[in-house]
């Protein structure tokens, strides 16, 4: 289907629409067409024609792919974790709590009598001091094998030759 971009001030892609759909627009907007039918808002427009995205240069795609292992990584430390048969919320909050909680139990050298932790399914869980710090070893080791895990991309992506490679760096 043949169609038409409308490029603003800039030369940049703003709209797409099939040929007859488009509207009247102020300068300096205007509509050009667009033949192949394969525009789309990335674009721009060279004065001639509407141009594809640049590809990204080795380092602007080091960068772009460093900033996608950041942010899968932030999500794997706060997967659920596993322990005592049941899952537990391991978000930043929870962990934070089960933190605080751990050391003030392990100051006072117990946890009170009936204690329990909610798990993911807000089921109590029974625990004692010991189950309790295991929890807390549960859900740093699993931040410790999510941090290697970075590391190890990161190193990956840095020493990456083609933009080839580095997009191909995946969590």
């Amino acid at each position: 289907m043949t169609q038409r971009a409308l490029i603003d001030p800039r030369g940049l892609v703003c709209q797409v629409e099939p040929v007859g759909s488009d509207f009247p627009v102020a300068a300096p907007f205007k509509w050009v067409d667009c033949p192949d039918g394969t525009v789309a808002y990335e674009y721009t427009w060279d004065g001639a024609q509407v141009q594809p995205p640049a590809a990204p240069t080795l380092a602007e795609a080091q960068a772009a792919q460093s900033a996608l292992v950041d942010k899968a990584y932030a999500a794997a430390i706060q997967q659920p974790v596993a322990y005592l048969g049941t899952t537990f919320q391991a978000d930043t909050g929870s962990q934070t709590v089960l933190t605080q909680t751990v050391a003030g139990y392990t100051a006072a050298g117990a946890v009170p009598a009936g204690f329990w932790w909610l798990d993911a399914n807000n089921n109590a869980v029974a625990m004692t001091l010991a189950q309790l710090q295991g929890l807390a070893a549960a859900m740093l080791a699993q931040g410790w094998t999510a941090f290697q895990h970075r590391v190890a991309q990161k190193k990956a992506i840095a020493a990456a030759t083609s933009v080839a490679t580095v997009q191909a760096i995946t969590w």
